[in-house]
């Protein structure tokens, strides 16, 4: 069964991911990492037998991590050739929510590194340290697939909910996060340049990508032009009565689609006082289904101080059709 979205911890959307006993189904390439981060709430629906929630693989998509939750409610680590099982109980199903955590680091061929650990609300409940890795990735920088993973023997939908994953580099979110929400700020007005048409011809252009799940070809904006650009005022976290605490980064997503012969791309753009930051990234849309691309900032690109409420309250999202590389 194909992912779908339900009602999220929050409020919000989670996935929904039913049981398929099949890996890579949702994942993301990372490019080649040294060291990876990475967090994520999950609600489990129940635990028959032991299931396998997160993998990460190299380049030759060879197996290098595993987390699995058991039927008793431990939790499993395998990395390195050794594996590591915590207390049972750790997990409990139902209706409640656990924040997963995953630190790893690979023992590379001159048998340095080696780090695999597993944080259940920000608890360290199962590790395996370098001493214990028997087997080495051959490089260090080769951590090159993140997966979802539902693997078992067990029915019903795992929902997964407000994800991060870092690289472990710079001097920003390098290391846990901890339990952690993603927020969804919308669009709910014009912002200072709106130069695409609307799909129904007469709405505010905000109307026709403001929908919390993607509608495909319902509504949009479009345009054949190059140089023609969008920008958006966005909610600020009073209109969703949300009062944050520690603001780690800000992402501007756009989707698109081609929909016409010859390329066409755009760039995101995040719009503070009328200054649009860019991080130059042309992303080239291909006939058939939309795909998001984003453009994500630790800090307040008009400062590199870290955001605040109020720095967050004046960001505007853009993006604007490019000639494609």
């Amino acid at each position: 069964d194909t992912p779908s979205f339900t009602a999220g911890r929050f409020g919000g959307q989670a996935i929904a991911k039913q049981f398929q006993n099949a890996f890579g189904e949702i994942s993301k390439d990372l490019g080649g990492q040294s060291e990876v981060f990475f967090g994520m709430a999950n609600k489990i629906p129940g635990l028959t037998g032991s299931v396998s929630f997160y993998r990460l693989r190299d380049s030759s998509g060879t197996q290098i991590l595993s987390v699995q939750f058991n039927s008793d409610g431990s939790v499993s680590v395998f990395a390195g050739g050794n594996s590591a099982v915590s207390a049972g109980g750790i997990i409990t199903t139902g209706g409640a929510w656990h924040y997963v955590e995953c630190h790893y680091i690979p023992k590379d061929a001159a048998g340095k590194g080696g780090v695999a650990e597993v944080r259940v609300d920000e608890i360290v409940v199962a590790s395996i340290d370098g001493a214990s890795f028997t087997t080495t990735t051959g490089a260090d920088d080769d951590i090159q697939t993140f997966e979802f993973y539902d693997g078992g023997t067990n029915s019903g939908a795992y929902l997964y909910d407000d994800f991060y994953i870092l690289n472990g580099s710079g001097s920003e979110n390098n290391t846990y996060l901890g339990d952690v929400r993603i927020t969804v700020l919308y669009p709910k007005a014009n912002g200072n340049i709106n130069t695409m048409d609307p799909s129904d011809g007469v709405s505010p252009n905000y109307e026709m990508v403001d929908e919390t799940i993607l509608d495909g070809d319902t509504t949009y904006v479009e345009s054949s032009v190059i140089g023609t650009s969008e920008a958006y005022v966005n909610q600020t976290f009073s209109d969703i009565a949300l009062t944050p605490g520690i603001i780690y980064g800000v992402q501007v997503c756009n989707a698109g689609k081609k929909t016409g012969s010859g390329p066409i791309a755009w760039k995101n753009e995040a719009v503070i006082a009328t200054i649009r930051y860019s991080d130059d990234v042309v992303h080239n849309a291909a006939s058939g289904e939309y795909f998001v691309k984003s453009y994500i900032r630790d800090t307040d690109p008009s400062d590199d101080a870290a955001w605040t409420e109020a720095k967050v309250a004046a960001v505007g999202s853009a993006l604007s059709i490019v000639n494609p590389v």
